[in-house]
């Protein structure tokens, strides 16, 4: 398995359903939990999703991975989660 930066369950630690729309002051929860991270982090989390995308075939790693993000958020289909941490590629620019 890859080796998961301390940057990557900064972020995923904030994806969790129970965190109050109040508290997200009306952001959505990619919006929220990047902005928990600074420019540098968020560069990090960027390169170790880009290279998870790349090169993690095994859906049981890819699960692995996620989980290692301490989110809340349950995403079981592999197919979802990938378009899920590309969104957040995506996002960080």
């Amino acid at each position: 398995m890859l080796k998961v930066p301390p940057e990557f369950p900064k972020m995923g630690v904030w994806f969790d359903l129970e965190v109050d729309d109040e508290f997200r002051e009306g952001k959505d929860e990619i919006t929220f939990a990047l902005d928990t991270l600074n420019a540098a982090e968020k560069q990090v989390v960027k390169t170790f999703l880009m290279d998870v995308l790349a090169n993690v075939r095994d859906p049981k790693e890819l699960q692995l991975i996620w989980r290692a993000a301490n989110s809340r958020t349950y995403i079981p289909d592999d197919r979802q989660l990938r378009v899920f941490l590309q969104e957040i590629v995506n996002r960080i620019g």
